[in-house]
């Protein structure tokens, strides 16, 4: 079993089934996992078929192995959508509280100490402002047009150096709510 990191889930999740999995080898290892009933459910939507109601909290004990091969011990607190095959999300609140940073390039998660931490980027590297939505996930404003129309010195940045980004939907009613002058080719 794993922790899936996901940063676009606002907090951690889990399916009863990771759960029994999980517990079962911590079990095995002398570990003791722990059960809670939440004093409030949680109603959670897009994570299977319509909505589910968590009513309890899952406390697993977890090994974890660094970098350098040392295994670090914690827990993984979690609240669990009854009969469901849902992996472990490892959300964004507790990458927040973790104070991690996601390395795409070489796909390490560091979680930094109180020290705070350095990046030194490469020269022509971008950096971008997050922010949380009214949802509580993690969203990159990019409709920042105001800003771009008082500066003659724009920059350009693409998602994908290779080819236009082009976002698609199985949703006939989306592609109506833009103008066809507004759709570009893609």
């Amino acid at each position: 079993p794993g922790l899936l990191v996901d940063p676009g889930s606002r907090g951690n999740l889990s399916g009863s089934t990771w759960i029994r999995t999980a517990a079962a080898k911590a079990i095995h290892y002398g570990k003791r996992p722990s059960e809670e009933r939440r004093k409030q459910a949680l109603s959670v939507m897009g994570v299977g078929n319509g909505s589910q109601t968590c009513s309890h909290d899952v406390k697993m004990p977890i090994t974890l192995t660094n970098a350098q091969g040392k295994p670090i011990t914690g827990d993984f607190t979690t609240p669990v959508v009854d009969h469901s095959d849902l992996p472990a999300l490892l959300g964004l609140q507790s990458l927040r509280d973790s104070r991690a940073i996601l390395d795409m390039g070489t796909l390490r998660l560091h979680f930094v100490g109180q020290g705070g931490a350095e990046i030194t980027l490469s020269p022509g590297s971008e950096t971008f402002q997050c922010e949380i939505s009214p949802s509580g996930h993690l969203v990159v404003p990019c409709c920042e047009y105001e800003t771009e129309a008082k500066k003659n010195d724009t920059g350009s940045f693409s998602l994908n150096r290779q080819a236009p980004i082009s976002l698609h939907t199985d949703t006939p009613s989306a592609s109506s709510a833009l103008s066809p002058e507004v759709h570009p080719e893609a």
